[in-house]
């Protein structure tokens, strides 16, 4: 095995082919034979495509509407590049352009969130988790957006 570091990259643009059976959402059925080639050239090269949110579709012609422009990265730049890639509305052309976004990655360490007892006896306390903790769909992920802004309520408890 090469140890040598692996640098992170990424590779975006009009690749005239589809990963998923999901990417042609209109047009003909699409086959196993239609998918393969770049699904196993992708797993040979370690490469994964990015999630991308906004259309179902970015390229259309016709009855054929298509999910072939893309972003392909390597797993170190999934590792340590946050990104967001979102398809938006074709202008004059006949394929939508991505928008990538990288977040921005912070230096400090947040350290671990600590409850001291003493928060519950504080008068704000159940009114403050009332109003954050209001679950609004999403699974885990709501609980995990709420058990977040609860942290925030008592981290200001805290400092008063």
């Amino acid at each position: 095995m090469n140890n040598s570091i692996i640098e992170p990259w990424l590779i975006m643009g009009v690749f005239n082919s589809i990963l998923l059976h999901e990417d042609r959402p209109v047009g003909s059925q699409v086959q196993d034979a239609d998918v393969r080639d770049f699904r196993e050239c992708l797993r040979d090269c370690n490469l994964a495509e990015l999630q991308i949110g906004g259309r179902e579709y970015t390229w259309k012609n016709g009855h054929v509407y298509s999910r072939i422009d893309k972003v392909i990265g390597n797993y170190a730049w999934m590792d340590k590049m946050p990104t967001q890639v979102t398809a938006m509305d074709p202008l004059l052309l006949d394929h939508s352009p991505l928008g990538l976004i990288i977040e921005e990655q912070k230096d400090e360490q947040k350290g671990p969130f600590r409850f001291y007892n003493y928060l519950g006896d504080h008068p704000k306390f159940k009114k403050g988790v009332q109003a954050d903790w209001q679950i609004t769909g999403g699974g885990m992920k709501g609980i995990w957006r709420n058990l977040k802004m609860v942290r925030r309520e008592m981290q200001k408890l805290n400092k008063t």
